[in-house]
């Protein structure tokens, strides 16, 4: 017996048999229907792909998960521009509403979310959006003895969800933070090979704005290891930076109405380039932030748009061709590498600027200080200087104050 996981997959599945079936055949011979290639790959097996923009989250409704609000909100409301609930619970209405109204449900919280829309609810909605589960257990599926398996994953998949993303166990709510983090902001290729072209063509900083300092230097053979990066929790924050204390003027890379073709080197000075979704290119929010656009015109009719790193090498290229930056040593079929400097932090994670590093012994003599005000022997009147600093993470009181 074949069971249908939702009256909308019933309806699409029973239009693409009236479909075939009052397809003509192609030989009176055969019945059978020649596909287009897509088809045949879509027949013979499916890939989902579910994108970012408009999908709708709730995140730490019982409101016991600060730090996973803290680290998730702000990117998930400001950057994304996704709709949700943070720390609050929604009403089984309006999540069930939620549910069927958007592509990708991104949920962060305890199980998998059935707290909030009775099971026997979420099996019957019409249609479901695919999800991001990243609660304990939340693709966990516990056996009822002579029924069937029970979980909140199946009621899922039973109202039409096209893919889900859980957790089979118990994990920490850090684990599953950064695990989410890799799945969402981390694309493969990107960060790493862009930071490649910003070393070949001159580029002195690179900002990275999000909740999160690491980032994913695959593709980058060790070039993120001569550019210098800085890190901006915000995107207001860093384009502060970017216009009051490094003197740029901001353009956004984007096919506007306003935008310049690039060849035509619409630039006057210190110049920072910001770069948009891959998908979805700049956002409103964005692009209020931004002194003038550019972009790259193209004369295919193949292709939309070109991938971030390739438009940002293409920019990059005549930015540096237009401010007439000397040409690097070559040697034989390669050009000259400099030694790889020292690295001040681990690869892969922005180190802190001297503003941040200055904060944070700030903070430390403020928790040492505050730590010999209440008694702990050893640390009274030692300070915390650049020498005294060593000694105490030497002997693992630093540590154990931070």
């Amino acid at each position: 017996m074949y069971r249908c996981p939702s009256l909308t997959v019933a309806v699409a599945a029973a239009a693409r048999y009236v479909a075939s079936a009052a397809a003509p055949s192609n030989s009176s011979s055969s019945s059978s229907t020649h596909l287009a290639p897509q088809q045949q790959q879509q027949q013979q097996g499916a890939v989902v792909s579910l994108p970012l923009a408009g999908g709708y989250f709730l995140l730490n409704p019982d409101g016991d998960l600060q730090a996973t609000q803290e680290t998730f909100q702000g990117w998930l409301q400001q950057q994304l521009g996704l709709q949700g609930v943070a720390g609050s619970r929604p009403s089984p209405a309006q999540l069930a509403t939620a549910l069927q109204q958007h592509r990708l449900f991104l949920y962060f919280g305890h199980g998998g979310g059935e707290q909030y829309v009775p099971l026997a609810s979420l099996k019957r909605l019409e249609r479901c959006a695919g999800g991001l589960l990243m609660g304990c257990s939340s693709g966990r599926l516990r056996q009822m003895g002579l029924y069937e398996p029970s979980g909140a994953i199946w009621g899922y998949l039973l109202a039409g969800c096209p893919a889900a993303v859980a957790n089979l166990w118990d994990v920490t709510d850090r684990d599953i933070d950064r695990f989410a983090q890799a799945v969402l902001k981390h694309k493969k290729h990107n960060v790493g090979t862009l930071l490649r072209s910003c070393t070949a063509f001159g580029v002195k900083e690179v900002c990275l704005v999000g909740p999160s300092r690491q980032y994913n230097a695959f593709g980058s053979h060790g070039a993120d290891a001569h550019v210098q990066m800085r890190h901006f929790k915000d995107i207001e924050t860093c384009c502060s930076y970017l216009k009051d204390t490094a003197g740029c003027r901001i353009l956004g890379v984007e096919i506007d109405a306003s935008a310049q073709p690039v060849q035509r080197h619409p630039f006057n000075g210190n110049t920072a380039f910001m770069l948009g979704n891959e998908g979805t290119g700049l956002s409103e929010r964005q692009m209020r932030l931004c002194d003038g656009y550019v972009y790259i015109p193209q004369h295919g009719q193949g292709t939309a748009s070109l991938n971030v790193t390739v438009a940002a090498s293409i920019i990059l290229h005549q930015f540096a061709i237009w401010a007439a930056y000397p040409e690097r040593q070559r040697d034989g079929a390669k050009f000259v590498v400099d030694p790889r400097p020292q690295r001040t932090s681990v690869r892969g994670e922005v180190p802190l600027s001297p503003e941040e590093l200055a904060e944070m012994r700030q903070q430390r003599r403020g928790r040492v200080g505050a730590a010999a005000g209440d008694g702990v022997e050893g640390l009274a009147g030692c300070g915390v200087q650049e020498d005294g600093e060593e000694w105490l993470r030497q002997a693992g009181v630093l540590d154990s104050l931070m």
